[in-house]
């Protein structure tokens, strides 16, 4: 998970340092983002040279390795103890850093009692694998097969999307993200279809042929 949210970041143009416990989990949390760009990079997922992505990366097990840094993401394994302690070593280390939590079930309140300055903490969480929320892992008809079969959606949100107008979602989106902050950012494959004039039914084409 860890890897996978610094890849994230590192295609979103950031640099990034990866804290790992020893030497040996440094070694390997570097070589799997090294995969996982190259990847990237090969499927023509990147706006820039894998060279270049990979030049912001580094990796390390010393926590004040992190001095400087505006954001600081923990995703350790999902025990109270465990986060607590990293956090306070975090917070320690990076004392004007926001802090976040990946946590995916633990409460965040909870977490940042134990902190110095729990109004710097967060919640934010990524789902597994990170790398793949827009990458083309799955066909449209897929995507709302999946919603319709698991989450009894009654039209999948990719359809939905189509019928309302992409453009109609991407400035909704967009609104979101100026109000509320970049999470709600849009993907990129809506601004490359609005942009495209794919706009969904009325256009005759978006995430379907219409």
């Amino acid at each position: 998970m860890g890897a996978g949210i610094a890849h994230a970041f590192l295609v979103a143009g950031a640099t990034v340092t990866i804290v790992e416990t020893g030497a040996e989990a440094a070694s390997a949390a570097d070589a799997r983002v090294q995969r996982s760009v190259a990847k990237a990079a090969e499927r023509g997922l990147l706006r820039e040279p894998a060279a270049a992505v990979l030049s912001r990366v580094s990796v390390t097990s010393n926590p004040t390795d992190l001095g400087g840094a505006g954001l600081v993401v923990e995703a350790v394994p999902e025990d109270v103890a465990l986060k607590v302690e990293v956090l306070a070593t975090i917070a320690q280390a990076v004392p004007e850093a926001v802090l976040a939590s990946n946590t995916s079930s633990l409460s965040v309140a909870e977490l940042a009692l134990s902190l110095p300055a729990p109004e710097r903490f967060l919640g934010l969480h990524f789902f597994n694998p990170v790398p793949a929320s827009d990458e083309g892992v799955a066909s449209a008809t897929d995507i709302d097969t999946a919603m319709t079969l698991g989450y009894r959606h009654p039209v999948g949100p990719l359809r939905t999307t189509d019928i309302v107008g992409l453009d109609v979602r991407l400035a909704i989106a967009e609104h979101l993200a100026r109000e509320l902050g970049p999470r709600f950012e849009p993907p990129q494959v809506l601004r490359d279809h609005v942009a495209a004039g794919r706009v969904g039914r009325k256009s005759g084409e978006g995430f379907y042929q219409w």
